[in-house]
């Protein structure tokens, strides 16, 4: 994590950053001062990065291997993480909602969910809990 962290800090920079004045292209355009800030930061890391920043409104990309294919692992739980909570704004879904586990040697992965025995009824709050802290796939496919 303490590797990530600066690479996230500036992620989150580029999306608190005022909107630039310029008007905006259709294009995106590649602001190079985050480019360079994100070389840095992965040059100093092991393995190999894969990152792909855009700002909607600036019309601003900045990517790094950003056209390689990677493994997404547990990537596409943000996503779901995301939606789970559109629809809770929306009423769609209530976060202390709680979910019957029947069957749990029908799920595979990592994760604590699939060692419980069956009868637990957790909330959608506490599967979303065990999907993004300890990568749950069950609670990931509960939800």
């Amino acid at each position: 994590m303490r590797r990530i962290a600066p690479l996230l800090l500036c992620i989150l920079a580029l999306a608190a950053a005022p909107p630039s004045r310029a008007a905006p292209s259709r294009a995106p355009t590649r602001p190079t001062a985050l480019e360079q800030r994100l070389q840095a930061i992965v040059v100093k890391s092991r393995g190999v990065w894969g990152i792909s920043v855009r700002h909607i409104e600036r019309h601003e990309s900045v990517g790094i291997r950003e056209n390689e294919r990677f493994p997404m692992a547990s990537v596409f739980k943000v996503p779901i993480l995301v939606e789970l909570y559109h629809q809770v704004l929306q009423g769609k879904i209530a976060l202390d909602e709680r979910v019957a586990w029947k069957d749990p040697e029908r799920y595979f992965g990592s994760g604590v969910l699939q060692a419980m025995q069956p009868g637990l009824n957790p909330t959608i709050h506490d599967l979303a809990t065990l999907m993004i802290i300890v990568s749950d796939n069950a609670a990931t496919d509960q939800l």
